[in-house]
């Protein structure tokens, strides 16, 4: 063995020595980097699990919760129209009535007008009737006549005013 050959071996054993000396001191500190890193990653992924969890749970919730709304929106919808048929019908109901009663108030009036219209012709009538009477007893009347009624009425109005 020369002393190239002595020389190579050295270097092969420092080389050796010096790759053993490195990994005691590098790769504890690496492994234990590495090591801490996967814990980390662990970790957070580890959260993002539960988060997502928590995610899940509270959109479950939101749904649980969204639903109860669309129920609570429908029995208000149900009972908005059923207020609503409701006041339609009272409403109409009201209406009629009030038809009814101006009908009847329209009647009555138009049955006063009516009898008004007939006292009146009546009046009219007898008004007539009694300046034709008037006119008929003037011409066909004499005075002897005339003055024998006009006695025969007061005579039938002293005997009313005594029975009375």
């Amino acid at each position: 063995m020369g002393f190239g050959a002595t020389n190579i071996i050295w270097n092969g054993i420092n080389f050796v020595i010096f790759i053993v000396l490195l990994y005691i001191l590098i790769a504890k500190p690496i492994a234990n980097a590495i090591n801490k890193k996967q814990e980390k990653i662990i970790n957070s992924i580890s959260d993002v699990e539960d988060r997502l969890d928590e995610v899940e749970k509270n959109l479950e919730k939101g749904m649980t919760k969204l639903d109860d709304v669309k129920k609570d929106v429908e029995k208000i919808e149900t009972n908005a129209q059923k207020t609503s048929e409701r006041m339609k019908e009272d409403i109409l109901k009201s209406a009629h009535e009030e038809s009814e009663k101006i009908k009847i108030q329209l009647k009555k009036s138009i049955d006063l007008d009516i009898n008004k219209s007939k006292i009146e012709l009546r009046k009219d009538v007898i008004e007539k009737a009694l300046e034709k009477s008037k006119d008929l007893i003037a011409k066909n009347l004499n005075d002897d006549l005339q003055v024998k009624i006009v006695e025969s009425v007061i005579m039938s109005l002293n005997n009313d005013k005594t029975g009375n």
